[in-house]
């Protein structure tokens, strides 16, 4: 029963950092979006704005939001949001399909068809198939660790495993 359970743990932290990924990606394209509107209004509106309200403290309350808007334009490519908004959206894909793959082999193992042996190698291989996938989409670099969202998808998943199997996350 250890190496069920082993792979039964893996697979919860399969389905957590899968949705971990979702949620970051779509956090980070939220982000991005902000960014260009952002860009977008500012420099589509800050002429006229600046013929508006030319008198008073206005000018340079616009002077400072286009030079703001203007050392995000230039700086926006050089920050890892977008970088990792690549990285993001391919790892998410793939560790959507380990699930599914932990998920099948799952049902051999809680139905008691595979032994031991094969209950370690299986467990093992997804191990493996999640350093790879984390590898291949950051290589030596790494994800900010942003604990909202972390909560949220351990939630998610046990939420989602409890009505899948009728198991708890942790067992």
């Amino acid at each position: 029963m250890e190496y069920v359970r082993r792979y039964w743990n893996e697979l919860v932290r399969l389905k957590v950092y899968s949705l971990y990924l979702a949620y970051y990606l779509r956090h980070d394209e939220k982000t991005n979006f902000h960014i260009k509107v952002f860009l977008a209004i500012t420099s589509n509106s800050s002429i006229a704005a600046w013929v508006i309200w030319k008198d008073g403290i206005m000018p340079y309350v616009w002077s400072s939001i286009i030079a703001a808007s203007q050392t995000i334009s230039v700086i926006k490519d050089l920050l890892p949001l977008q970088s990792r908004l690549k990285s993001l959206a391919s790892l998410s894909v793939g560790m959507q399909e380990l699930c599914r793959k932990a998920e099948d082999q799952w049902f051999f193992i809680e139905n008691g068809e595979w032994p031991i042996n094969k209950i370690h190698s299986a467990t093992i291989a997804l191990m493996k198939s999640r350093e790879d996938l984390v590898n291949q989409g950051f290589g030596n670099t790494s994800l900010p660790v942003k604990k909202k969202l972390l909560t949220l998808a351990e939630a998610d998943a046990a939420i989602y495993l409890k009505a899948r199997y009728n198991v708890e996350a942790q067992r």
